[in-house]
């Protein structure tokens, strides 16, 4: 009896543990102190380089992450001792050892080590984020294994991603809290507790259709009008980011939630009207607030498509925020050293900043590929990509096979998957977003798993 409370003692733990690390570890946003130093190198450089001395987002997060995985892999040790515990085998699980030991591999080979280690200042994406990464998938599989923890896990997640977004829409309102050069930088696009617009912009991604798939499965009048002003909230933050990738990876999945749930929209034609109403409200007073800015950030999606069909070259090169230049000149790179790459976190030590700099007429770091994929490519090898995009094929499959059991868990976490995937083709990786991305495809594997053996 004493053994059998000490054991779910460990998995209330456990679960604690665990939506500590995706609900309120993104939610770590160290202030910064202004100083009239920091400002001096702010105007020399272009670049917020005073945070070199003090990161206040990235590694904060890293490190906590870790902390907190560590005491969970003790708790789930202390379960196997007691014979209360065994880890099972699962074929997702081969892609990604290959993946993580191809880029164990890249940081023994790589002439950056400590760099490929610990991950670049303000970026801290180096082989310890990527073990958190994997570490957060196993332990969603393993630790929140059942629907009524899937659900608790839900609700904090809602709660962490509601309190961004508040924190989100007061910034694009021009009210920050919290004292941050990088508002000079961004100016009112929301970047909450991520510290770019960009990150905010794909977490968001996320959240919106993950919420927006709940909101039609709510059961009750409290459940409906909860989920439709979260989702609502959402839709506000993912404007306010004005992150392109965003909301083009949201426009692609909404076509997949269309399939997913149209007999479920067909039956609350109401609901989906009222929510219309409200993100239609939505994006009128968020669009005249600073000049149309958010349609003129939707339409120029539109119009960079058209030039890379028709532009000139020149034009074409600075197609997305010069996204076409930078891949122009980092696809070179995988000629270089295509097995193992330069190492995680190594892209600013190999590309040619010279020419970047010249383009723009500035010294400027570069210090990502903004493409997810070939800065996988390009710094942990091409091996390295194939693994990872194996690792997400099985991940897709796995959870593409229950779709027709209609759950609204499993499926919240597969759009929310798709269209963090989809962005990723035109952003980055980062310490602040990717650990709720990998912790959601390892919940969506035991939300899969649940569905299985409840129908078998």
């Amino acid at each position: 009896m004493l053994l059998n409370n000490f054991e779910e003692k460990l998995d209330l733990v456990n679960l604690g543990l665990f939506i500590l690390a995706i609900a309120a570890v993104p939610l770590i946003y160290l202030s910064y102190t202004i100083t009239s130093f920091d400002f001096a190198f702010y105007e020399l450089d272009g670049e917020a380089v005073m945070h070199i001395f003090k990161d206040t987002v990235s590694k904060p997060k890293i490190y906590t992450l870790l902390i907190i995985e560590v005491i969970m892999l003790l708790n789930i040790y202390l379960k196997i001792k007691l014979n209360k515990f065994q880890v099972k085998w699962r074929s997702v699980y081969l892609s990604l050892s290959i993946f993580l030991s191809l880029i164990f591999v890249s940081v023994l080979l790589s002439p950056y080590k400590i760099t490929a280690i610990y991950g670049k200042s303000l970026r801290s994406e180096g082989f310890l984020a990527w073990l958190a990464y994997v570490l957060i998938f196993f332990l969603a599989i393993n630790v929140v294994d059942s629907k009524k923890k899937i659900k608790k896990v839900t609700e904090y997640l809602l709660a962490s991603a509601t309190i961004v977004s508040i924190y989100g829409i007061l910034q694009y309102y021009g009210v920050d809290p919290l004292t941050d050069p990088r508002q000079i930088k961004h100016g009112f696009r929301a970047f909450a507790t991520f510290g770019n617009p960009d990150f905010a912009g794909s977490y968001i991604a996320m959240l919106f259709p993950f919420s927006f798939i709940l909101y039609f499965y709510a059961k009750n009048k409290n459940e409906v009008l909860i989920l439709g002003a979260i989702t609502t909230l959402f839709y506000g933050m993912l404007i306010a980011t004005g992150t392109r990738s965003a909301y083009l990876g949201v426009i692609v999945v909404a076509i997949l939630i269309l399939y997913l749930i149209f007999g479920e929209i067909a039956i609350k034609k109401k609901r989906l009207f009222y929510l219309l109403i409200l993100l239609i409200c939505v994006t009128f007073i968020f669009n005249i607030t600073h000049d149309s800015y958010f349609s003129k950030r939707l339409l120029s999606i539109f119009s960079d498509g058209i030039t890379l069909i028709k532009g000139s070259k020149n034009e074409v090169d600075k197609v997305g925020s010069l996204r076409m230049f930078i891949y122009k000149t980092s696809i070179p790179l995988l000629a270089k050293n295509p097995l193992f790459g330069s190492g995680p976190d190594t892209f600013h030590l190999v590309y040619p900043l010279e020419k970047y700099s010249k383009y723009v007429g500035k010294n400027q770091v570069l210090d990502k590929a903004h493409c997810e994929y070939l800065q996988i490519a390009i710094t942990m090898g091409i091996p390295a990509l194939l693994a990872y995009l194996w690792f997400l094929s099985k991940v897709l499959i796995i959870n593409f096979r229950v779709v027709i059991k209609r759950d609204k868990y499993q499926l919240a976490f597969l759009v929310a998957i798709v269209s963090y995937l989809i962005q990723a083709t035109f952003n980055i990786s980062v310490v602040s977003v990717a650990p709720v991305f990998w912790a959601i495809m390892g919940l969506s594997i035991s939300q899969s798993r649940y569905l299985r053996k409840r129908d078998n």
